[in-house]
């Protein structure tokens, strides 16, 4: 099991995110107190699950993270940055969740990259959140 632990940077409510194995600490990301926010930067070489056109959050960090909001900056195979944000919600709804020999078979939530959309993703939650009002009396 791999422990996920929280640094402070030099801003104020800005931790860096990292994963430890016990030999080995790996920088994730970070993590934006105020707004519940992962921030992470990904790119196609190394990142991409081709065969899905996927990438991958980990799962223990959304379950150990008070997240709200998912935020990559995705450098694809031109060199161009995209800014792909989503929710936690969504990702964990819409996800594929997998796990790999090459990852040490940590946990991962997949999800295609097409399908990052703050829209979809505002749009999921307003549902989420309407559905108590349908039953109430």
């Amino acid at each position: 099991m791999k422990t996920l632990t929280l640094s402070p940077t030099k801003s104020p409510s800005i931790y860096s995110v990292a994963l430890s194995d016990g030999y080995s600490v790996k920088i994730i990301g970070k993590y934006l107190e105020a707004s519940k926010t992962f921030s992470c930067f990904r790119n196609e070489k190394k990142h991409l699950y081709r065969s899905s056109g996927s990438l991958a959050i980990n799962e223990q960090l959304l379950s150990e993270l008070p997240i709200r909001w998912i935020e990559i900056l995705y450098t694809d195979a031109s060199g161009r940055v995209h800014r792909l944000a989503t929710s936690k919600e969504y990702l964990l709804r819409f996800g594929k969740r997998a796990a790999f020999a090459s990852t040490a078979f940590e946990p991962q939530i997949f999800l295609n990259i097409s399908e990052f959309s703050m829209e979809r993703a505002i749009r999921y939650s307003q549902e989420l959140n309407s559905q108590p009002s349908l039953f109430a009396q």
